[in-house]
């Protein structure tokens, strides 16, 4: 009876560490989805800023004075 005992003591301990296991692995996604979420926010907002911004002369940027 002993190893009958062992064996369910075995079981159950390995269930608890696949349970905290899988408990920490929903964790991190959720942290991650967090995270993608409010980097996909900041990308859109900037996304909008961008679009609302005046255009730049289109000479800037192409003529330079190297001579200075």
């Amino acid at each position: 009876m002993d190893s009958a005992n062992s064996l369910s003591s075995s079981l159950a301990a390995m269930a608890s560490d696949m349970q905290a296991s899988n408990l920490q692995l929903a964790f991190s996604v959720a942290v991650m989805k967090n995270v993608q979420d409010s980097q996909k926010q900041f990308a859109s907002a900037l996304l909008e800023m961008i679009s609302k911004s005046p255009s730049p002369d289109p000479a800037i940027g192409r003529n330079l004075d190297v001579a200075g």
